[in-house]
């Protein structure tokens, strides 16, 4: 019995010794120290064009800059994928999709308290981009043709959504050119009586010239 109590009483010791030592590697000075370290680290992030070429879409390639040992880097899925083993010069690639969001800094002597967050906002690529329906629209000018656009829509809803936009730049057109004789109307009636009185005078001097042949 009493071997019983001794054990229990260095186990107790063991797990409260354990415990405290590691509420002492992430205490809050500890935490700001390793802050500190990665204050430099920075992200940044391409599209795979090569990817989307070879038929992989919304692919990015994420760099890390002056990463430290000791630290690596996890997705919002808690899934290890920058580590400093791999990095040369304090830089480290990877390739990830546009649907992992976050991705958080960690020490090894902290492993559970997230020391930099990093919000990629990446975007996912359009699908219909490099359509021929899209091929004279400018990028910007209509969401479905830009390169990357985030709703899910059919090819049906797509097309309905460029000819809109083609009938409403066509009767816009015709508007300003509505507009435009609307505003201008006394200009171009000068103009165009002008115009008259010049080719009226040029059929009165060929008739003469040819009265004189």
């Amino acid at each position: 019995m009493k071997k019983f109590k001794v054990f229990i009483c260095v186990f107790a010791f063991f797990i409260f010794s354990s415990s405290v030592f590691a509420e002492d590697k992430c205490s809050d000075s500890k935490v700001e120290e390793l802050k500190k370290q990665v204050a430099k680290v920075s992200i940044v992030s391409q599209y795979d064009e090569e990817g989307t070429k070879e038929g992989v879409f919304n692919r990015y390639l994420v760099t890390l800059y002056e990463l430290p040992k000791g630290f690596f880097v996890k997705n919002k899925g808690q899934s290890v994928l920058l580590i400093p083993e791999d990095a040369v010069d304090g830089v480290i690639s990877e390739y990830i999709y546009y649907d992992t969001g976050y991705l958080y800094l960690y020490s090894y002597d902290c492993p559970s308290q997230p020391l930099k967050q990093f919000d990629l906002k990446l975007k996912r690529y359009n699908i219909f981009y490099g359509y021929d329906e899209c091929k004279d629209i400018e990028e910007g000018e209509l969401d479905v043709c830009n390169k990357f656009y985030d709703k899910d829509i059919t090819y049906d809803q797509f097309i309905k959504a460029v000819e809109k936009y083609k009938n409403d730049n066509d009767n816009d057109i015709i508007k300003k050119s509505g507009s435009f004789i609307e505003n201008n109307i006394v200009i171009i009636g000068v103009v165009v009586g002008i115009l008259v009185i010049v080719v009226i005078l040029l059929l009165v001097r060929n008739v003469k010239n040819n009265r004189l042949d």
